[in-house]
């Protein structure tokens, strides 16, 4: 089916193929101008960066396109989230309505990450092996599980009861017999890659599209066309991908997948004590406890290089970061030490490997043998590769830094400073068609930080359009500035963010979320605020102190009157459309983290370059996560509400602008003590007054 600009119209027409299958159905159009622009890239070629705002549509909108592109073409298109849960919102939700426009002539695939996927043969294996009770309950609500997901993409459900035991039975290309295995034709993955191998759209996260980089494209169908939702994550998503990390954690989970009950090293025991002779089993018995050497000098020398790591940290401190490499500090001895002891482990492995392979006649499932032994090499080759990358810290395009956090272990990291050449080399040079989208790209109405930071330039400038809004701002949110507030630097502050909520809750009672941008400053509100706001009847609730995120998000949307305080990742990804959300408080602008080894690299970077870190990094990621915060409030066309930002550096400083520029409601500007009346009273005023609704604005061409 070839859609032209006037048909993709009829499909978003009153009374069109879309109004006739979704009730309530309203003709935006902001969502008819995003789908035509769509569809002009993924049929003629180019790269598109797009913004739209929360309410135009934009699933329906890149998805109608995608599926008549691709059936034109008769090539796939890959549409990439950040997240599963709006990939399982586009297959199972708007993928069905797109079917009935274009009939059953299309189909469309979810595909995630391959450790998500059951391996029937590892679980088999761990079946007849398990007797230890925990093993016991683990095994068995898998097989509860399996009716209700028979793709067998379990990693969530299962993970949750223990992750250790999930990661004995997920499918892993380094246990993978392929062809060979007794389950191949059944393979959950296999079948998973099939599906997407025949599909017009195939919907995945951006985690496994890097992956799929990776692995040198063998895990994606063959494509050429993109789309990238939640395009604002994307180089955050990339960073991780291109990075190194080596944990404490990694090191023992290697060694458990060697010597734990379920694991290699047992494993090749048992069959070994089952089919061989004594004289050969003696022989591949030695090849084992050379292994378990090599893996036990490793464990010493490893825990060695970290126990010297607090020697670079910040006396006194329990948490932070520190950087090395280049002028700064280096690694300790040790590690240098560690990555030849770890490669030891590998070529241990590899003379395992040659003994089985002589004994292959008399070993019962040799081939799945050979395979789990390769790949327990290949997994300690490439940690042996990471720690040497961390010890010589010689990319001076890379950033490297020690984390460490108060009760967990010390991380080893390190990171491409910038991942624009990544992106050219690895994704678009490989791309005829690439659409790039999200509600929070724009910085003052232009998109040219996003390019920039995203490699779009020379021969990958896209076109740049901003889709406004079909919300009412004017009419359906105010927005509030305490003129007269302390400073957020001052020590004050938290004292005075508690006494406001106070007063703005007992003058304004709607549920409310408060977003901060640090755990201690929420910690300390918190224990101001939740005795005296209970007291009033209202549900307090706080990340970090009273349960997981969609915990507190489940209790706040069934509590009659509650606040939510939170950080980090309740900035995004929230959804508490009308009553569930009518007061939203800003508590700081969101600048990042300034001692974050990232941040701090990015902005020498720009400084070599003769640029302004501030004003052309800094200030525009805290407009963009400030953008994401204020989008939790106004999600429907009906919804109302009020919303605070208690920093007054946005009507102070000269850089404020472009933030209140950034927002699509006017910022008002109050001495703090008659915020809470004034917000009251703007309830009152939108509960009886219907007001009109404004005309909706076409998208504009944007730089």
């Amino acid at each position: 089916m070839r859609l032209s600009h006037l048909e993709i119209k009829d499909v978003f027409a009153p009374g069109g193929k879309l109004a006739q299958e979704i009730v309530g159905y309203e003709r935006r159009p902001q969502q008819v101008e995003f789908a035509r622009r769509v569809l002009d890239v993924l049929r003629d070629g180019g790269g598109l960066v797009i913004e739209a705002a929360t309410g135009v549509g934009k699933s329906l909108g890149y998805i109608i396109p995608s599926v008549a592109a691709s059936l034109l073409r008769e090539t796939p298109v890959i549409v990439s989230t950040n997240t599963k849960n709006l990939q399982e919102q586009l297959i199972e939700k708007d993928v069905p309505v797109v079917r009935k426009v274009f009939g059953s002539g299309f189909t469309a695939a979810t595909l995630k990450g391959r450790g998500n996927y059951l391996c029937l043969r590892r679980w088999q294996s761990l079946l007849q092996a398990g007797t230890e009770e925990r093993t016991g309950a683990f095994l068995e609500h898998i097989s509860a599980q399996l009716p209700r997901f028979p793709a067998g993409d379990l990693s969530e459900t299962a993970a949750s009861l223990d992750h250790s035991l999930w990661a004995q039975v997920a499918s892993d290309p380094t246990a993978c017999l392929a062809a060979a295995c007794p389950h191949f034709a059944s393979c959950y993955w296999r079948k998973a890659k099939r599906r997407a191998s025949q599909a017009n759209v195939v919907v995945v996260n951006h985690s496994l599209l890097f992956s799929d980089v990776g692995c040198e494209r063998t895990l994606l169908p063959e494509h050429d066309t993109l789309v990238m939702d939640e395009a604002h994550n994307v180089e955050r998503v990339a960073t991780e991908h291109f990075g190194v990390e080596v944990t404490g954690e990694r090191i023992r989970k290697e060694a458990e997948r060697l010597v734990s009950a379920g694991g290699l090293l047992p494993s090749v025991r048992r069959r070994l004590r089952r089919k061989l002779p004594k004289v050969s089993r003696l022989a591949v018995s030695t090849r084992i406890q050379e292994v378990e050497e090599a893996l036990e000098e490793f464990l010493r020398v490893s825990e060695r290089a970290f126990s010297r790591l607090p020697e670079l940290c910040a006396e006194g401190e329990a948490s932070g970061t520190v950087r090395f490499g280049d002028e700064a500090a280096a690694l300790p001895a040790e590690f240098e030490e560690s990555s030849f002891v770890c490669s030891r482990v590998e070529d241990r492995l590899a003379g395992l490997l040659t003994s089985v392979r002589e004994y292959s006649k008399a070993l019962e499932e040799v081939e799945s043998l050979v395979v789990e032994i390769a790949g327990g090499a290949d997994r300690w080759k490439a940690l042996s590769a990471d720690i040497a990358f961390l010890w010589e810290s010689s990319r001076p395009e890379f950033v490297y830094w020690i984390d460490y956090r108060q009760g967990d272990e010390f991380a080893v990291k390190a990171c491409p400073i910038w991942i624009r050449s990544e992106m050219q080399e690895h994704v678009f040079s490989h791309l005829r068609s690439v659409v790039l989208t999200s509600a929070t790209m724009a910085v003052a109405g232009i998109l040219d930080h996003f390019t920039f930071r995203m490699g779009l330039e020379g021969q990958y400038e896209p076109e740049c359009v901003v889709i406004d809004s079909p919300f009412d701002f004017s009419r359906q949110v105010t927005v509030a500035v305490p003129e007269d507030f302390v400073d957020p630097r001052h020590s004050e502050f938290s004292a005075s963010v508690a006494r406001l909520l106070t007063a703005l809750l007992d003058a304004a009672p709607r549920k409310t979320l408060v977003l901060f941008t640090a755990y201690d400053m929420l910690r300390d509100v918190h224990r101001s605020i939740s005795r005296t706001l209970e007291g009033k009847r209202f549900t307090v609730l706080a990340q970090g102190v009273n349960g997981s995120r969609s915990e507190l998000i489940d209790s706040f949307r069934t509590s009659r009157r509650a606040v939510l305080l939170g950080t980090a990742s309740f900035w995004e990804g929230i959804d508490l459309p009308g009553k569930a959300l009518e007061l939203l408080v800003l508590v700081r602008l969101p600048f990042p983290v300034p001692d974050d080894p990232v941040v701090q690299a990015r902005s020498e970077a720009l400084a070599r370059e003769g640029r302004e870190p501030f004003t052309e990094y800094l200030v525009p990621e805290a407009v963009i996560r400030l953008r994401q915060g204020f989008g939790r409030l106004i999600r429907r066309r009906t919804d109302r509400g009020a919303v605070i930002i208690l920093d007054p550096r946005i009507m102070r400083a000269g850089y404020g602008s472009v933030f209140t520029k950034s927002l699509p409601a006017r910022v008002q500007p109050y001495p703090a003590g008659e915020i809470p009346q004034r917000v009251s009273a703007w309830f009152k005023e939108a509960g009886t007054t219907k007001g009109r609704r404004r005309s909706s604005k076409p998208g504009r061409k944007r730089g």
